[in-house]
């Protein structure tokens, strides 16, 4: 590594404050020196403004350096000079093995069944559940086998309901956007042409109904088509609706 990125970093560990164009030329330095290398970020969703555009300077000049990469992971679509590969959601097998894994043990298959149609391959939402209902005694354990016994319907662990409020908190800037958001969980699932209905429901012009819907898909709440990328969000939203919307 060069003597001046060494003596940045000195500067780092002392507590000092790098300029933005420093601190990411020292950071490259530093990871180039054990190429190939790859620095994985983890939830870029939860960076400030500042914070973000360090994050894509230093993807800048990543795509610069050879050996080097730089993988982040976002809830929240990143602009260029990312690309972006959204993960599709695990299939049964794959969720039964995560679940019997995280209890190291057989999960009766109608249990399993049950955790894969509430949060469709999300493993995050699968864990989530699977703890929720250990806690809540559907899924137990008598010392030999897991036994499970099935919860009501709309059934949802607190912590998946604070996480998806937080992700709404996150994407909606103004009342206009919460507003959408709120009338599109209204719709039934396999309302088609959502778009049109929305501008006849919420009284938004086109364009602007068009900006308000891709802040939301930027931000990780809608996909492609004005629809919801977890179901559990258009249930979580609906449900908490006061009765007069």
């Amino acid at each position: 590594m060069p003597a001046w990125a060494e003596a940045q970093l000195e500067r780092l560990e002392r507590g000092e404050i790098l300029d933005r164009k420093t601190l990411v030329q020292t950071l490259v330095a530093k990871v180039a020196s054990s190429a190939p290398f790859v620095l994985h970020l983890e939830d870029a969703h939860e960076a400030d403004a500042e914070r973000l555009e360090l994050i894509r300077a230093l993807a800048c000049a990543v795509t610069r350096t050879r050996g080097v990469g730089l993988l982040v992971s976002s809830r929240a679509a990143l602009s260029a000079p990312f690309v972006v590969h959204h993960l599709e959601p695990l299939p049964l097998p794959e969720v039964s093995a995560l679940l019997e894994g995280e209890v190291s043990g057989e999960i009766p298959r109608d249990g399993l069944a049950w955790v894969f149609e509430r949060t469709r391959g999300n493993p995050l939402f699968a864990l989530e559940f699977m703890r929720y209902l250990r806690r809540q005694g559907f899924l137990w354990s008598d010392g030999v086998h897991w036994h499970w016994r099935e919860p009501p319907q709309a059934f949802v662990p607190i912590t998946i309901e604070s996480l998806i409020a937080q992700t709404i908190a996150h994407a909606c800037p103004d009342d206009a956007t919460r507003f959408v958001l709120e009338t599109s969980a209204l719709l039934p699932s396999d309302t088609r042409d959502r778009f049109a209905l929305l501008v006849a429901l919420t009284n938004l012009n086109a364009s602007t109904l068009m900006r308000v819907v891709a802040t939301l898909e930027a931000r990780g709440v809608l996909r492609e088509g004005v629809v919801f990328v977890h179901p559990l969000f258009r249930e979580v939203i609906a449900r908490d609706l006061p009765p007069e919307r």
